[in-house]
């Protein structure tokens, strides 16, 4: 597939939606496979790497750590067939050449699978899932260069009412720096489990200029590591449609060039202490971190 306008568009305002990237069929595939798993895998999986909105209701899945991956350090793929396509889904040929058109990255140039992460799954379950604060992902990834994407692929169809993702545009956030280019903004606590940080300053004007991205089952957003976004709960419940779940897959892409900044970890780590987090919460939240 030629993703060059999808790069342009990408380059330009931080974002981009690629529509039907995985087609009708793909997309009832990568359903399925998901419905499978929670079958196969999920209830035998432990609370660090599956969590809920509420302990004990298995129908408020919030978020799965490297879906179909054993759980032990340098695990491989756990058995059965949902495992084994959720295990390899970041490694999918149109996925890695997206992410490296995105990142305007040569052949080699993008870190290999085992400097970067497997895979997750996101969910905002109807009526009891938490609105995602205002942030820019690499404030918690801490890469420099900041040459990092985050991926999302929908299972569902998505849309404002079922909590979908929601940008700044670079050319707006711009606006918010001295030097009128789209950088790292001042975060502080949020005290949410899994999105320890938020924006310092983000106010209602600044909530009104963010863009709702609809999306079908099949269709990929994919944001810069400085892009500012977030998501509001779940609320199909409260519609004439009724409940409807809101789940999608994710994974994230960097440059092999890319090292941590150590300023950065260190200030991120300090909240994380602050706001009495897991094991000071950086290693929890940096392999539990819920982007969406």
């Amino acid at each position: 597939m030629d993703f060059s306008a999808a790069a342009a568009s990408f380059s330009e305002h931080g974002f981009v939606v690629v529509r039907g990237l995985f087609d009708e069929a793909e997309a009832e595939a990568l359903e399925t496979h998901v419905i499978g798993y929670f079958a196969e895998a999920v209830p035998s999986r432990g609370a660090e790497s599956v969590f809920y909105d509420v302990e004990g209701d298995a129908s408020s899945l919030k978020y799965i750590n490297h879906p179909g991956h054993r759980e032990a350090e340098g695990g491989g793929l756990e058995g059965g067939e949902a495992a084994a396509y959720l295990g390899n889904l970041d490694e999918e040929p149109r996925m890695l050449a997206l992410a490296q058109a995105l990142l305007g990255l040569e052949d080699g140039e993008l870190a290999p699978r085992g400097e970067r992460g497997r895979g997750e799954f996101f969910a905002k379950a109807p009526g009891v899932s938490k609105p995602t604060p205002p942030h820019q992902d690499n404030f918690y990834f801490s890469w420099k260069p900041a040459s990092v994407v985050t991926f999302w692929l929908a299972v569902d169809p998505i849309d404002e009412e079922n909590g979908c993702l929601r940008y700044m545009s670079q050319e707006i956030a711009s606006g918010k720096h001295a030097n009128g280019k789209q950088g790292l903004l001042p975060h502080h606590a949020s005290h949410v489990k899994g999105f320890s940080q938020r924006l310092q300053e983000f106010s209602d004007a600044d909530a009104a200029l963010m863009q709702p991205q609809v999306l079908r089952p099949g269709d990929l957003v994919a944001h810069h590591g400085l892009t500012i976004h977030r998501a509001d709960a779940n609320t199909s419940h409260e519609s004439a449609g009724g409940a409807r779940p809101r789940r999608a897959f994710g994974c994230v892409y960097h440059a092999a060039e890319c090292v941590v900044d150590e300023e950065g970890r260190a200030n991120y780590v300090r909240s994380m202490s602050e706001q009495g987090l897991p094991g000071g919460g950086y290693a929890y939240e940096l392999t539990n971190i819920t982007l969406g």
